[in-house]
């Protein structure tokens, strides 16, 4: 009889702290990309840059896609590293990505 080992479906604490590094490493390197994109967005909604003109909302509904995308690539990058297969984690960082970025266009939107 040949008993198998019980499977832990929990990532080790290494590839936890992998995931976090490489996280934290893409954020730093896509962070100036996210600025401006966010920055692009916030000039789509209000019209004003130097000065004001005609708002492009959906020129800023497209940034703010953009800049969702590059806010997600790091997360989803260290979650990938640090083998999380748990789709309620996932489902709860890309909801969490969602709702930064319309704070953001909502905040755009308001002033």
């Amino acid at each position: 009889m040949s008993e198998t080992a019980p499977s832990d479906r929990r990532p080790s604490a290494w590839r936890r702290l992998a995931g976090l590094a490489v996280g934290i490493t893409a954020l730093l390197a896509l962070g100036y990309p996210v600025f401006v994109t966010a920055l692009l967005a916030n000039f789509s909604f209000t019209g004003c840059f130097l000065e004001c003109s005609a708002p492009h909302p959906g020129q800023g509904v497209v940034w703010s896609v953009v800049t969702a995308l590059l806010l997600a690539v790091p997360v989803f990058l260290g979650l990938s590293i640090a083998r999380v297969r748990s789709l309620v984690a996932r489902l709860s960082a890309a909801a969490a990505i969602v709702a930064v970025v319309a704070a953001w266009a909502v905040l755009s939107l308001t002033t």
